[in-house]
């Protein structure tokens, strides 16, 4: 699955009034309409949805039924993403704790069957959960009031691996869970970014580092399965596994992104005097440019890791991009949110809060609740 916390952190500091997020990787609100709604995670299964009208989290069922709700006030506990299967959820950090270092993270939760169960083992002033699959199998970030900072990485109730890091991590997983890329922003006041990027495969039950830290512009990316990420916070580059790194497109900052089976799909976000503008391009496998836009407003990006499709979504529309020929396929309109679920769907939060599930690149056919 891979990990939002970073992009809910800045949908909700919109919502609650704050002007700008501490996080490296804080992304923009999403497109100004009556409702606003995002897909923190989804798979075949279900999906968890920050709705934005009334400031909750939802955990949906493929059928359509609620399994549980929280609240998203600024003080409450952030949807990181989905354990082991979808709706099943853990739940970390705040919006106050996350823009206000002198408050504490709240207790990290899990939600199972419905159901609420703190997470042990956590401790700290700072104590964000990056990712977990359950009780015992999950990553941590922690951190004490003078600054120190660690990656905790737990495993079957064994003593946790620690690796101390230099600045605020992020965690991004590829769709399949078996590779992902722990990015640490430097040190405040740092002559140099420092930013570091450090690859990670699923062993046995847990998370083990699988290479040497590399030096990288940006902080964050989006991963493939096949061991590709792309870098956000710096002009676009893949990070390939072996550490290099391949400039790809035209664009000069790296503000959302997502890959597909092969290719992907980025965008760049930037505020004019005229308001914000995205410029967005879908690449193929080689990493070139065949689809572009300039568009107004914000954009959101995602793209299918079954096949070669991604799909960017402004003013509550979706647009799918082949990335094989460059066609564009059909738009949908009265789309509030949009997301491919790994497993050759496509999962669409409608103008009424609803989801449903659509076979990827077949937008226009009606799927299941």
């Amino acid at each position: 699955m891979v990990r939002m916390l970073t992009v809910l952190a800045a949908l909700l500091l919109s919502a609650v009034g704050c002007a700008k997020s501490a996080d490296p990787e804080a992304a923009p609100p999403p497109p100004r309409t009556s409702a606003w709604a995002a897909i923190v995670d989804a798979d075949a299964h279900g999906a968890i949805v920050l709705d934005g009208a009334d400031q909750t989290y939802r955990g949906i069922r493929r059928d359509g039924s609620t399994a549980w709700r929280r609240p998203a006030g600024e003080r409450d506990p952030m949807a990181v993403a989905c354990t082991a299967r979808c709706p099943d959820a853990v739940l970390s950090g705040s919006i106050l704790a996350m823009t206000q270092p002198g408050v504490p993270d709240p207790q990290p939760r899990l939600i199972l069957g419905g159901r609420a169960q703190p997470l042990a083992g956590v401790g700290g002033h700072h104590r964000r959960v990056l990712t977990a699959a359950g009780p015992q199998d999950f990553v941590a970030a922690t951190g004490d009031r003078r600054g120190r900072r660690r990656v905790e990485l737990h495993r079957g109730g064994r003593q946790p691996t620690l690796l101390p890091v230099d600045g605020p991590p992020t965690w991004q997983e590829s769709p399949d869970g078996r590779v992902a890329l722990l990015a640490v922003a430097g040190p405040a006041g740092a002559t140099t970014p420092g930013n570091q990027a450090r690859w990670f495969t699923r062993q046995a039950g847990g998370w083990r580092p699988a290479g040497a830290t590399v030096p990288v512009r940006g902080g964050g990316a989006c991963v493939a399965g096949d061991g590709r990420a792309l870098l956000l916070g710096q002009p676009p580059a893949i990070l390939h596994r072996a550490g290099q790194q391949e400039p790809i497109t035209d664009l000069e900052d790296a503000g959302t992104c997502d890959l597909a089976a092969s290719g992907g799909i980025v965008a760049e976000l930037a505020q004019h005097q005229d308001g914000l503008r995205a410029r967005v391009r879908a690449v193929d496998a080689r990493g070139s440019v065949l689809w572009r836009r300039d568009l107004p407003g914000e954009v959101a990006v995602t793209a299918d890791p079954t096949t070669p499709l991604a799909a960017y979504l402004a003013d509550a529309t979706l647009q799918e991009v082949d990335l094989r020929s460059g066609r564009a396929l059909p738009t949908v309109p009265g789309v509030l949110a949009a997301r491919y679920d790994g497993a050759g769907g496509l999962v669409t939060v409608g103008l009424d809060g609803d989801l449903t599930w659509r076979p990827a690149g077949h937008p226009a056919t009606a799927g299941s609740r």
